[in-house]
């Protein structure tokens, strides 16, 4: 199969500025790591409309391979959880895509060049996430 390709395309990769961003997860895969056993998650920002289809990525850790699993190790998922599914529960990770969330977004440096990473997830109803060290 040929493929065309559109010539003004860039390629890159858009850093969002720090804040939050509402969106909905598009993809949560389940993944094995190294040290640990993780979800694969993808939201799709839509608010605010300037970011409107950028993607956001994050592995949010589930189950550590260590024998003895550090302190709060599913605390990011607890956000995640509770942001989407409305409580602290047992789920499947299916029912996480098509739901709405909000993301805080910090910044850190990866080989050099900025990224965004995920710091926390919300639920968008309550406003946005605090600004917060």
């Amino acid at each position: 199969m040929e493929i065309t390709v559109d010539q003004k395309v860039e390629a890159g990769y858009t850093v969002l500025p720090v804040g939050s961003y509402n969106g909905s997860v598009t993809e949560a895969k389940e993944q094995e790591g190294d040290k640990a056993y993780y979800l694969r998650i993808v939201v799709q920002v839509s608010e605010p409309g300037e970011y409107a289809g950028v993607l956001i990525f994050d592995n949010v850790m589930v189950k550590s391979k260590a024998e003895e699993a550090p302190p709060n190790f599913q605390g990011h998922l607890r956000s995640l959880v509770e942001a989407t599914l409305g409580e602290w529960r047992n789920f499947n990770s299916d029912e996480l895509v098509g739901c709405d969330v909000q993301v805080r977004v910090k910044h850190e440096q990866y080989e050099g060049e900025p990224q965004h990473r995920v710091k926390r997830f919300g639920y968008s109803a309550y406003g946005p996430l605090p600004d917060e060290d």
